[in-house]
């Protein structure tokens, strides 16, 4: 495959050094210093399920506060603080729809300190900690999340069918300034603190809502909580009016009390399976619909009418970067990577995930990546040009992206010639300093011969490996910093740009 390779360290060679550029993140002492501040905010008796969320002591030591959507609709409230194992009651005190905020009044006073905010605006590619209760978690955790630049108005960032949702259930205010960030904030976390360095506090984390693969997160900034307290709003409604079900808790990903799937590490990225969703829903927010459209089409050639899947959806919540799966497929750790498997092994898929401090090191990682998918350089391979992007193209959010295809041979030697060994669809992403390698495998021999025994002529194609491509195909980040000057760059070095439309 080594066209494969030097096609991918074309792809990773033209990166902008400036795009890996970092700061450091909180140290150990710091974070466990305002960890002591952090609670977990429990609402209960509420329209919809009882919700869970996070919250910070910021005030005084008997105010929390949270993000508004964690306590809506609901009627009983409760402040758990895992450093003393203390519950304590809460009342709310005030709210504030616009920036999704409020703050409640604990039943007694936890001796500990309150956060500070930072009167500084978090720089662009700066790093930041969120801290909060993710995922119905017994105990707090941590994840580092990178500001991104482009418009830091919400509406600017969602969709129609978000900005008509978060419209109906009023909060927060679609014209509202917000902390934009790559990284995906889970379930449980609404609420929390996002932290500079310094442990100051910069924001409060918000809302996360679907794109389609990955998914798009926001921060509200602290400067917020002026408002919060010195206004009179007493607000925690959480329905729409005449929205039916529509409630606040089920526009947001980043609020109630749910489980999430499994965690696994694919690489030097742990990923967890976050929501399982149709081809149909995933579809429009691809970053490459045209070549979806174009996989479904060539599966219906195949004999596989009226495809449309559902996915597994597993995440890395610091870089937002997304695998699609098909759905009920077991994934297992293999190495350096990770695998999953059809019923019968006839197709498999590898994946795997790596944070790069460079353009040579983002190059070695795809040259290593590609190494794995030929087992060490014991199989050779014969490019698909059908199937195989002709230069990486870039969304003007930075990603840049290259998919490719071909047919594997086991190496040809003095009594023997090449050997069929599968077809593969490969996608290889890139965003910032995070690197992603999704491969798809078809080992059926009836895509050689069509009429091998227990081959159907009519679908020369397993229909497994259809849905696996299109997974691989799925695969991406979510939409980030809108930089045309960016993406320029790349186009300069004839590399194509492209405009995504969920991404604008």
């Amino acid at each position: 495959m080594r066209g494969l390779i030097k096609t991918a360290c074309y792809l990773l060679t033209a990166l902008s050094v400036a795009a890996f550029e970092t700061t450091a993140a909180i140290d150990a002492d710091t974070l466990k210093e305002v960890k002591k501040s952090v609670v977990r905010v429990q609402a209960r008796q509420c329209v919809d399920d009882a919700q869970n969320g996070s919250g910070f002591l910021y005030g005084s030591e008997n105010q929390v506060v949270t993000a508004l959507h964690v306590i809506a609709g609901c009627e009983k409230f409760s402040v758990y603080h895992e450093d003393s194992g203390n519950t304590l009651s809460a009342s709310v005190l005030k709210t504030y729809k616009k920036a999704d905020m409020a703050v409640l009044k604990l039943s007694a006073a936890l001796p500990h300190a309150v956060l500070t905010r930072s009167n500084i605006q978090p720089a662009y590619n700066e790093r930041l900690i969120v801290i909060g209760y993710e995922a119905n978690a017994p105990t707090m955790d941590d994840t580092e999340l990178r500001v991104t630049s482009g418009s830091n108005r919400l509406a600017d960032m969602l969709n129609d069918k978000a900005i008509t949702q978060i419209k109906q259930v009023g909060m927060p205010s679609v014209d509202l300034e917000i902390l934009r960030f790559d990284g995906h904030l889970i379930p449980g976390i609404s609420g929390g603190p996002i932290l500079n360095k310094n442990g100051e506090v910069v924001g409060i984390a918000d809302g996360g809502l679907e794109s389609g693969t990955a998914s798009i997160s926001w921060g509200v900034p602290i400067k917020n909580f002026y408002h919060l307290m010195s206004g009179s709003e007493l607000d925690i409604s959480g329905q729409a009016s005449g929205a039916g079900t529509l409630t606040a808790s089920r526009v947001f990903s980043a609020d109630t009390d749910i489980n999430m799937g499994k965690s696994i590490s694919c690489g030097q990225f742990t990923f967890r399976k976050m929501r399982t969703r149709s081809l149909s829903e995933l579809y429009q927010t691809s970053d490459s619909p045209m070549g979806i459209s174009q996989l479904i089409s060539a599966g219906h050639y195949a004999g596989h009418p009226n495809i449309n899947p559902d996915f597994d959806i597993y995440i890395h919540q610091a870089s937002g970067g997304a695998f699609a799966i098909p759905q009920g497929w077991e994934i297992e750790k293999s190495g350096n990577h990770c695998r999953a498997y059809n019923d019968d092994g006839s197709v498999e898929m590898r994946l795997a995930g790596a944070q790069v401090s460079g353009p040579m090191h983002a190059q070695q990682v795809s040259v290593n990546f590609e190494s794995m998918l030929l087992e060490n350089d014991t199989l050779v391979a014969q490019v698909d040009p059908n199937w195989s992007y002709l230069q990486p193209f870039v969304r003007n959010d930075g990603l840049v992206a290259n998919r490719k295809s071909a047919t594997l041979y086991n190496s040809a030697t003095l009594w023997q010639p090449p050997m069929f060994n599968s077809y593969v669809m490969e996608t290889l992403l890139v965003r910032s300093d995070a690197f992603l390698g999704i491969a798809a495998f078809d080992r059926s021999l009836c895509r050689v011969n069509h009429f091998s025994p227990g081959c159907d002529p009519s679908r020369p194609v397993n229909r497994d490996f259809v849905e696996a491509s299109l997974g691989a195909a799925l695969s991406t980040f979510p939409c980030g910093r809108t930089d045309k000057q960016f993406a320029a760059q790349f186009a300069g070095n004839n590399v194509q740009a492209w405009n995504n439309g969920y991404c604008g």
